[in-house]
């Protein structure tokens, strides 16, 4: 018999009182987590572990992958984590120094349990979810702590063992030698993001992205399922996707005999781009396909909404999805210079959701969030997406009943939930009350009896959910203070790090301050045209003459 090691000196074992985690791919709720392995030792031709942290409630056991490298978790890659269930080398599959009764390969979506035999393992059979779903040097992971498979009851005893390698014997393991093992047996009852079905009473509209997969609403074995979800859902703007064979009267005409919609107020409807459809309460008062993706302009109560509604091509198409974030965000730019059909005033609220299909490199979702075009030269220079120099916020809705933010799933691909709906925002205008994404197997007994939706709904009527928000639009407030006792020329305006200005006064002093008011550079001018070079951004230029008048004019630098 082989003598292991508990634990070794780069293991160290955390407070019990954990935080929450709650996977959406962000990681700062994993600042004092049960069990952490530093892994020392590097194989240059291999992916390796930097770190592998463990955290538990009584649902769930929780991984944080940290990598060497930047990888998509689901493809190209030969990672195993594996778990002993009884903390027991000598039963389950060899993996490192461990008995593991469950060891899954990432890179090829499946794995193998083991109870006295062998049994294939995919992601629905351990309730598998992991984030991001794009690429990333740290992935979170959670694992159902028991489950059923082909009869079988799984489940994780008092204590576990742990253990990760990257390409077999000639890749990284972590730990690299001796055993790693968590003690779970403290009592910790799950906690998951609070939401509500209903409104939020300050609501100002509720807003709803929803893949509905290639018409499905329209058939009639779905349609039952369809009606309780919108019903719950009670939106005052819809963005669909995916609705390829029917236009906007029929799904309007669709939503209006299954009662979704309340028939006593007037329901506007448009289709742009091949399947892409908006239901609106609201006056759409502006349309336009942008390629494949949709603007349509909303009028709430005399404040128009800007929404884009997208549906990026899909799986390892990254080029396709970096030509049509591209074309969205030179659009937004020329809408703001108003040069194309839509004037977008300052101060407008923007929205920017729909079926991403964001599976491979992290730069589009952050290409997207900041602004950063991917092709300059084609598509003109970056722009600043929100109205105070600042990037869009991501909405990361909760997924109902789950610690986990996760708006796909199907028991029937190799792929496991992930994060493919989005929703981005100005948050200098919009503010979100309450948010979630409605998977009906999360709900509680009562509001499945309230909605009358059955346990399968959300996976009956597509493999996507519906994200939806509650929003309330903050008062604007301008950020051109102009003065006009005197004139300047500012130029060009947007600039390209550098700007001009000049004035028939006599200037004593230019500030260049952030939006926030913060002075970033001060200029003494010694002449009437003077020349300043500043970082990309948002500003407020204060110029001031010889007589104590102030003008300030906004700038944007690319």
């Amino acid at each position: 018999m082989k003598t292991f090691l508990v634990l070794f000196f780069s293991i160290s074992l955390c407070a019990l009182n954990a935080q929450v985690i709650f996977l959406d791919g962000q990681f700062n709720d994993w600042s004092n987590p049960d069990l952490v392995i530093e892994d020392g030792t590097d194989n240059p031709s291999a992916i390796n572990v930097d770190k592998l942290e463990v955290q538990f409630d009584d649902e769930y056991v929780y991984f944080k992958i940290e990598l060497d490298r930047e990888i998509l978790l689901q493809q190209n890659n030969d990672i195993l984590l594996g778990v002993d269930f009884d903390a027991n080398p000598q039963t389950g599959l060899d993996h490192g120094n461990i008995g593991a009764e469950w060891v899954f390969n990432f890179g090829n979506r499946s794995g193998f349990l083991f109870n006295g035999g062998i049994l294939l393992s995919e992601h629905d059979d351990v309730g598998l979810v992991a984030a991001p779903t794009v690429s990333s040097e740290v992935f979170e992971v959670a694992l159902l702590r028991e489950f059923r498979k082909n009869g079988i009851n799984f489940r994780m005893g008092d204590e576990i063992n742990v253990h990760i390698s990257t390409q077999g014997e000639f890749g990284d393991w972590a730990p690299s030698s001796g055993i790693a093992s968590l003690d779970i047996s403290a009592v910790r009852p799950i906690q998951v993001p609070q939401y509500q079905l209903a409104k939020d009473a300050s609501t100002e509209f509720r807003f709803v992205s929803y893949n509905v997969l290639r018409d499905n609403i329209f058939k009639p074995s779905v349609q039952n399922d369809f009606r309780r979800l919108m019903q719950a859902v009670d939106a005052d703007v819809y963005c669909f996707q995916e609705i390829y064979d029917n236009d906007e009267n029929d799904l309007l005409d669709l939503m209006l005999d299954l009662d979704i919609l309340d028939n006593t107020l007037n329901w506007y409807a448009a289709k742009k781009g091949p399947d892409l459809i908006m239901i609106s309460r609201y006056p759409i008062v502006f349309d336009q396909a942008i390629g494949n993706n949709s603007i349509q302009v909303v009028d709430v109560d005399g404040q128009d909404v800007f929404i884009v509604n997208t549906h990026l091509p899909c799986c390892e198409n990254d080029l396709g999805r970096e030509i049509e974030i591209d074309q969205i965000l030179q659009y937004i730019r020329r809408a703001k210079d108003n040069t194309v059909g839509y004037n977008l005033e300052e101060n407008t609220p923007i929205i920017i959701c729909g079926d991403m299909n964001l599976v491979g490199q992290s730069s589009q979702l952050e290409a997207l969030i900041e602004g950063d075009i991917f092709d300059n030269s084609f598509f003109g220079p970056d722009v600043t997406m929100d109205w105070d120099g600042s990037s869009l916020e991501d909405l990361t809705a909760p997924t109902t009943g789950f610690p986990a933010a996760f708006t796909w799933y199907s028991p029937f691909s190799s792929f496991f939930p992930g994060r493919l709906d989005f929703v981005l925002f100005t948050d200098s205008r919009l503010e979100v009350l309450n948010s979630f994404v409605l998977n009906s197997q999360g709900l509680d007994q009562s509001e499945q009896t309230q909605y009358q939706i059955l346990d399968g709904a959300s996976l009956n009527a597509s493999d996507h959910m519906p994200v939806v928000a509650d929003f309330k639009i903050k008062t604007s407030v301008s950020t051109t203070e102009a003065s006009f006792d005197f004139h300047v020329d500012l130029y060009p305006n947007p600039a390209e790090g550098t700007f001009n200005i000049r004035s028939q006064e006599i200037l004593v002093k230019i500030n260049c301050l952030t939006m926030d008011g913060r002075i970033v550079r001060q200029v003494v001018p010694d002449n009437k045209l003077t020349q300043i070079e500043l970082p990309t951004g948002v500003y407020l230029i204060e110029i001031i003459n010889s007589q104590g008048k102030r003008t300030v004019e906004k700038l944007t630098v690319f």
